[in-house]
């Protein structure tokens, strides 16, 4: 992504032109699953903020089951078992922040429960 002159480098995407979703031409700054990731996690953010919703053990294991259609997309194009398109990548990315914040939040409350 580019400011002004200055070149800047996201650490968390690899930013693969293929892989990148374009809005008039133009790249976004992250991948379409990076991209998925990050608008996933701050839906179930903010919905988790707002419902004040525990999720316990129960969140937890569906947060890892909202996870595997990321990590078995991911992998088995990693092993070029296929080749991923990018609107799949965005809809498993979206999974995978939803999951994220599930997994996130039950280790939270568990970790409150321990300590007190």
């Amino acid at each position: 992504m580019k400011i002004g002159n200055r070149e800047i480098k996201i650490a968390i995407c690899h930013r693969i032109p293929e892989r990148t979703i374009h809005i008039k031409g133009r790249p976004m700054p992250l991948c379409a699953r990076c991209t998925g990731i990050l608008i996933g996690a701050l839906w179930a953010m903010l919905y988790l903020l707002f419902s004040w919703t525990n999720v316990g053990f129960f969140g937890f294991l569906v947060g890892i089951i909202l996870m595997l259609p990321g990590v078995i997309d991911g992998f088995t194009q990693l092993l070029e078992y296929r080749v991923s398109n990018n609107l799949l990548r965005l809809v498993t990315g979206l999974f995978m922040g939803v999951g994220e914040v599930l997994i996130a939040k039950a280790l939270a409350e568990f970790a409150v429960i321990i300590l007190t």
